[in-house]
C-alpha cells in the first residue's frame, strides 16, 4: 500500500471521528488537517485535529514472489513487505481560562483516541487492509503561543500496519532445445 493510500484512509477515518465529536461538542465542524502543509499560513483558530506521518518500520523479511500475473499473463518478479507506519494525532483548541465549560484540546484528542478504539472504526480500516496495531500514550506538552500565552498541544501516536507489494515485469524466455553430442575419447 502506498503512503498516499494510507494517508487517505486515515484522513477519512479522522474526518468521521471529527464529525462525531463536532455533534458531541455542539460545533458546526472540526477540520482535520495534515500538518506541515506549505500552502497553509498560520494556525486555525477553531478547534482542529492534526495528523502527520512520523516514520515506517519494515517488519519481518520480505516475501519474494515470482510467477505469471494471472490478469496480464506477464512474468513478474516482486516482493511483499509488512510495515508499521507511525502517525501522530494532535489537536488545538484555543481556550479562555475564564471559561470553564469549554472543551479542551485534550478533550478532542481523547475523543479521537476513544473513537479509534471502537470496533466499527477499526473494522472499516481493516476492510481496506489497514490495521490499528496500537495507540500509544496521550501526551500533553505545553508551548507559548504568539500572544505570549501558554497552550497545550495534546497528542498521541497511532501505529498502523499494512503491506507494500512491489512487482516488476521480467522478460520471459522462449523454449530453447539443445542437442548434446558425445565427444569421443582421445587416447594419448
Amino acid at each position: 500500500m502506498k503512503d498516499s493510500q494510507v494517508i487517505s484512509l486515515l484522513a477519512d477515518t479522522l474526518d468521521r471521528c471529527a464529525s462525531i465529536l463536532a455533534v458531541e461538542l455542539g460545533v458546526d465542524s472540526i477540520p482535520v488537517v495534515q500538518k506541515d502543509q506549505p500552502t497553509q499560513q498560520g494556525t486555525n483558530t477553531a478547534a482542529t485535529i492534526f495528523f502527520q506521518k512520523l516514520f515506517d518500520i519494515p517488519r519481518g523479511s520480505p516475501k519474494l514472489t515470482f510467477g505469471i500475473d494471472e490478469d496480464t499473463g506477464i512474468w513478474m518478479d516482486g516482493m511483499r513487505q509488512e510495515y508499521e507506519t507511525h502517525f501522530q494525532i494532535s489537536a488545538l483548541n484555543w481556550q479562555d481560562p475564564l471559561l470553564t465549560n469549554v472543551n479542551t484540546a485534550s478533550d478532542l484528542v481523547k475523543g479521537v483516541f476513544e473513537l479509534l478504539m471502537i470496533e466499527s472504526m477499526r473494522s472499516e480500516m481493516k476492510s481496506h487492509n489497514l490495521l490499528v496495531l496500537r495507540v500509544e500514550q496521550v501526551r500533553n506538552p505545553n508551548f507559548e503561543n504568539d500572544r505570549g500565552q501558554f497552550e497545550y498541544h495534546p497528542n498521541f501516536d497511532l501505529v498502523l500496519t499494512h503491506s507494500s507489494i512491489r512487482q516488476i515485469p521480467i522478460d520471459s524466455t522462449s523454449v530453447v532445445e539443445g542437442e548434446i553430442n558425445l565427444v569421443p575419447e582421445i587416447s594419448v
